[in-house]
């Protein structure tokens, strides 16, 4: 028997996810920031299949958001990060380290907080460059 529960309408499964900040999701933020982070198109940022596939989980976390108005056909989208994806790359706020989702919708953050150091094992790329780095126009 499943564990899991189906809507008695239309069969969708009715289930939450634990999602966890991660290794691969601090790369995608860096790939994301040496590129000035505002509209960056994702299939361009040189990701492996994993980071690419799981890019867009950074909004679950409120680092970054997809522009919906940019005029992209390219597959995965347009990017920016947020002021609180800039402050989470510098070092200088945490962030839950899991958040509970549904329907692609965090319905709730796990009291576990993380820093982007704690995720990388200590090290983080070129952290003077991300430090220094700002949003394009800011």
């Amino acid at each position: 028997m499943s564990k899991h529960k189906h809507c008695e309408h239309c069969g969708a499964s009715m289930v939450e996810y634990k999602r966890g900040f991660n290794v691969g999701l601090a790369r995608c933020i860096y790939q994301i920031s040496r590129r000035g982070g505002i509209n960056v198109d994702v299939s361009q940022m040189g990701l492996s299949n994993s980071e690419y596939s799981n890019f867009g989980r950074l909004r679950f976390w409120g680092l970054v958001e997809q522009d919906r108005n940019f005029d992209n056909k390219a597959k995965g989208g347009v990017w920016s990060m947020t002021e609180k994806g800039w402050e989470f790359a510098k070092g200088n706020i945490e962030i839950p380290k899991y958040v509970m989702t549904y329907r692609g919708v965090v319905v709730e953050e796990l009291p576990e907080m993380v820093a982007i150091q704690d995720v990388t094992d200590g090290w983080w790329y070129k952290p003077k460059v991300i430090a220094e780095s700002r949003p394009h126009g800011g």
